[in-house]
């Protein structure tokens, strides 16, 4: 890490997650005013770039392109593999999330995954096989009862080479290709998985507005075209999460964006203006801008080719190039 961003946890946490499609519960952000020594808790509020709240279906999250990936697939859900986001000086490589390991048969047509162990979707449903044949039905199989035609279009790209899918015992399944695919665990990183129990009782339409899944947090509330509020998952199988609170915004328009920094409405915010006319108000708050942009320069264009290659959508790149500005809460700030 840079020694420079090595004194403020918040910035230097926030960091990684800023890079790519990493699950919030590795940001320590100082908020509400509440900060501990480790800087958890409290709200987070993000200003994006986005015009709308992506949507909030699994893939579908793909809808306002990388934003969509990063703030909400990998903060409602999970896939059977992750991107390693640990450390922004190297390129990013796959890891077991929802599978603990898997192995491939030597023509690397067919991929068996041993599921993780103990984990529940926010509704308390367990993960397990049946879960996940469950959910490959929605995306690959259009002769399954789940099939779900729209889901398939937005994960189009991960889901191309899926031949077949099948239960081997509780927590095993068996995945086939429809030729060699070597790049099978790295498009499996945004094929995430909903809670069948949710998706019975909702339908599609419905868990659109109310989402279950098995990532660092849940949903509370949504405002549609306003705000998303999600809530730290006390039982996430990965460790909770270092706010308590994650509040999403759009603010398509950048001088917006900023302004909404400067008056405390958001603690941070995305693709600050290239120049902006006059001198910001807060001397401290720009040159803290300008501290980090360095750094999550290199980490993002290493994760951004990295992802490039697997590009899930034509919206899914990384399409936000890394000017960030962060700003700590004043205290009582929300």
């Amino acid at each position: 890490m840079s020694p420079v961003l090595g004194k403020k946890p918040w910035i230097r946490l926030g960091a990684v997650a800023i890079t790519a499609a990493v699950a919030l519960s590795a940001c320590s952000a100082g908020t509400d005013g509440g900060s501990t020594a480790e800087g958890s808790g409290g709200t987070l509020t993000i200003g994006m770039t986005a015009s709308n709240i992506p949507l909030l279906d699994t893939a579908m999250s793909g809808s306002e392109g990388g934003e969509g990936w990063r703030f909400v697939g990998n903060q409602l859900y999970n896939g059977l593999t992750q991107w390693d986001l640990s450390d922004p000086d190297v390129v990013p490589t796959i890891i077991p999330a929802l599978a603990e390991s898997w192995e491939v048969s030597e023509d690397l047509t067919t991929w068996t995954f041993t599921l993780r162990e103990g984990v529940t979707f926010h509704d308390g449903t367990p993960f397990d096989a049946d879960a996940a044949v469950y959910n490959l039905g929605r995306y690959v199989d259009q002769g399954d009862p789940q099939f779900y035609p729209e889901l398939r279009a937005a994960a189009s790209e991960p889901v191309a080479g899926l031949k077949g899918f099948s239960k081997i015992d509780d927590m095993t399944i068996e995945i086939t290709t429809v030729g060699p695919w070597a790049n099978l665990p790295s498009d499996l990183a945004t094929l995430y998985f909903a809670s069948p129990t949710a998706l019975e009782e909702l339908g599609n339409d419905g868990f659109l507005k109310a989402p279950v899944g098995t990532g660092p947090f849940e949903f509370v509330e949504l405002q549609e075209g306003e705000s998303l509020t999600l809530a730290s998952y006390d039982d996430y199988w990965a460790g909770e999460a270092k706010v308590d609170n994650l509040v999403l915004r759009p603010i398509p328009d950048a001088t917006a964006r900023v302004a909404a920094l400067r008056n405390g409405e958001v603690n941070w915010i995305e693709g600050t203006p290239a120049r902006r006319q006059g001198r910001p108000r807060s001397r401290r708050l720009h040159r803290r801008a300008q501290l980090v942009r360095p750094h999550l320069v290199v980490a993002s264009r290493h994760a951004e080719r990295a992802l490039q290659r697997r590009s899930r959508s034509t919206g899914a790149q990384l399409r936000d190039r890394p000017r960030v500005a962060l700003r700590e809460p004043a205290s009582g700030h929300r």
